[in-house]
């Protein structure tokens, strides 16, 4: 079980939020599709059915594979394979259990299946093709204070 809910999840992994432009979304549809890391990713929505407003966001991707390969240090990769699925090469940030953060240019929150070797630690270099769907948890923008009036 890579979540307890989907408010833990968030305030778990909160800090790897990436930017992303979000675009209108057809009505009835789980997925909605945003421009992350130079690629289109379609997601799973996991926040709410109208959480996800066409314009700019700040949105917890997750993924999940069964297997992760170490490789040398490379420049990260993003690729869109399918609807809700990429490849990605990117460094470990975060490792915690089964749970990685990886940097593939925007932080990718990954649960794997499969256990995984000590050797995948904070630093080295991975490469993974996910699992359909990927997830997405939409934060919202922390609300602006009025300036104090005098």
């Amino acid at each position: 079980m890579f979540e307890d809910s989907v408010d833990a999840f968030i305030q778990r992994w909160h800090p790897f939020v990436a930017p992303v432009r979000i675009f209108p979304k057809v009505e009835g549809s789980p997925l909605f599709e945003c421009q992350a890391g130079g690629v289109i990713l379609s997601l799973l929505e996991r926040t709410g059915p109208y959480e996800s407003v066409a314009g700019e966001a700040r949105v917890i991707i997750n993924a999940t594979t069964l297997i992760v390969e170490q490789v040398e240090p490379a420049p990260e990769e993003l690729e869109v394979l399918a609807i809700s699925q990429i490849r990605a090469l990117g460094q470990v940030v975060v490792r915690n259990g089964n749970s990685l953060v990886v940097d593939v240019g925007i932080p990718i929150v990954l649960g794997v299946h499969d256990p995984l070797p000590n050797t995948i630690e904070e630093g080295v270099t991975i490469r993974f093709d996910s699992v359909p769907p990927l997830h997405g948890f939409v934060v919202p923008f922390a609300p602006q204070r009025a300036a104090p009036r005098r």
